[in-house]
């Protein structure tokens, strides 16, 4: 077991122009397998693959914003997929396997 640490502050200064980070963690359950692997794809340009159906990213609102609508384009009702955004501190427990997102400079595809 590790346990990982993460610090994202938000000062007025970074919430007035809109480029503060958020740590993302995705979850998502497709059954169709040409639509969960476009989905993998447009997630693994935003952000590491922790397990088979989940990714953490460390995101600006507008990177977000960039992850949603391209998803939006590719999701229908029926999927099942959630964001969960995380600000400020926080810590995550890992057991096995697998090391916390770091905040990198992630290349877009």
């Amino acid at each position: 077991m590790k346990e990982a640490f993460f610090n994202l502050p938000i000062t007025e200064d970074e919430r007035k122009v809109r480029n503060y980070k958020q740590y993302v963690l995705i979850i998502y359950d497709i059954t169709d397998t040409k639509k969960r692997n476009k989905l993998s794809k447009i997630l693994s340009g935003f952000g590491e693959r922790v397990q088979f159906s989940a990714f953490e990213a460390i995101l600006t609102k507008q990177q977000f914003q960039k992850m949603q609508k391209m998803l939006n384009g590719v999701l229908e009702d029926d999927d099942k997929v959630r964001i969960y955004k995380i600000r400020g501190t926080g810590a995550v427990t890992i057991y096995g396997k697998g090391e916390l997102v770091t905040d990198n400079e992630t290349i877009f595809v």
